[in-house]
């Protein structure tokens, strides 16, 4: 006789507080790793916004240098296993670039009531290779940030999507909390939401994630001087809520599977 295995994840509902980083690292297996696929592409805007910050996206001056590595972003801890790079040089002034990840496939959740992927978080490394300063001119003008970042959802049955934006998170490019190392400084950032963040009935078991954007960008505006800065995305997971679920059930895991086929039924 043969046996299948198939891989399962308990349905316990989790969710870090908002900034609360080591919830994030410390999730006990239940939450949701790779439920988009980590194909990265460059934008020039983001969807229309439905949900969230409705103001628009910084689009000047655009650059197409962020990509993929490793494993990619999803549920990677150590951001030596993968991630998304950007690495502009020096920057001078008023850039910004506008991408997306995911988009071709998922790991969609049975249909129900009772399932919902209802958030998510992840960290970003920024370093100064230039300089040990994190907060002269050059570094707030100069130096490459997270101005805003985005869920877009798509209907299981339609073509019918919605798209949630965050509010601006910073404006400016010092390198809050700081640690020097060698000839340049660097400082790690966490950014996640809670579900009544994303606005009334944004998520439902009707949508399923379709991809996740972000907009990084330097200081708007045209300023003497320059900075060089790495900046990376990393360490990605999903939220669940399973509305009832206990940590003592568990679900078999869904197929990754193109997103033509997101509102069927299939197993990992």
């Amino acid at each position: 006789m043969i046996r299948h295995t198939f891989p399962t994840y308990s349905m316990k509902a989790y969710e870090p507080g908002v900034g609360d980083l080591s919830a994030h690292k410390s999730d006990p297996g239940t939450c949701q790793l790779d439920m988009i696929d980590k194909n990265l592409s460059h934008h020039s805007s983001p969807p229309t916004i439905t949900h969230g910050d409705k103001t628009a996206w910084s689009s000047y001056v655009r650059l197409t240098n962020a990509k993929t590595y490793g494993a990619g972003p999803i549920a990677q801890s150590n951001r030596a296993n993968g991630g998304i790079r950007c690495n502009w040089g020096k920057t001078g002034s008023k850039h910004t670039e506008i991408f997306r990840l995911g988009g071709n496939s998922g790991r969609y959740l049975p249909t129900g009531s009772n399932y919902e992927i209802h958030s998510m978080g992840f960290e970003v490394y920024r370093k100064r290779t230039d300089s040990t300063s994190p907060t002269n001119n050059n570094a707030e003008q100069h130096c490459v940030f997270l101005k805003r970042w985005g869920i877009e959802l798509i209907s299981r049955t339609s073509n019918s999507t919605r798209f949630w934006s965050s509010p601006v998170l910073a404006t400016t490019g010092e390198l809050h909390n700081a640690t020097v190392l060698g000839s340049g400084v660097y400082t790690y950032e966490f950014y996640n939401n809670k579900y009544n963040g994303f606005g009334s009935n944004f998520f439902e078991n009707n949508y399923v994630i379709k991809a996740i954007w972000f907009n990084t960008a330097v200081k708007d505006g045209s300023f003497p001087g320059d900075a060089t800065t790495e900046f990376e995305i990393f360490n990605m997971r999903f939220y669940q809520d399973f509305k009832g679920g206990s940590s003592n059930r568990r679900m078999v895991q869904p197929a990754m599977r193109n997103l033509s086929d997101r509102n069927k039924q299939m197993f990992g």
